[in-house]
């Protein structure tokens, strides 16, 4: 099995992201499925970024608790 190398955002900001494997099943978010994601998880909020679209949002640190399959990579 090869391992491939995901990007993580190049702002400073993302310095201390970690990747994810998560479900996403909602239709408000931009992305939908099992993705890896890199994550800022914060007090309230979570900060996301998709590695190679590098779509970027962000959701509730309550919605973020409830998701499915959230697993850090």
């Amino acid at each position: 099995m090869t391992m491939f190398k995901t990007p993580k955002p190049t702002e400073a900001t993302w310095r201390t992201a970690k990747l994810y494997a998560a479900d996403f099943y909602n239709t408000r978010w931009p992305v939908c499925g099992c993705r890896l994601v890199w994550a800022v998880v914060g007090r309230k909020w979570v900060r996301l970024c998709t590695p190679v679209q590098h779509d970027k949002w962000r959701i509730r640190r309550s919605e973020w608790d409830q998701l499915p399959g959230v697993r850090p990579v």
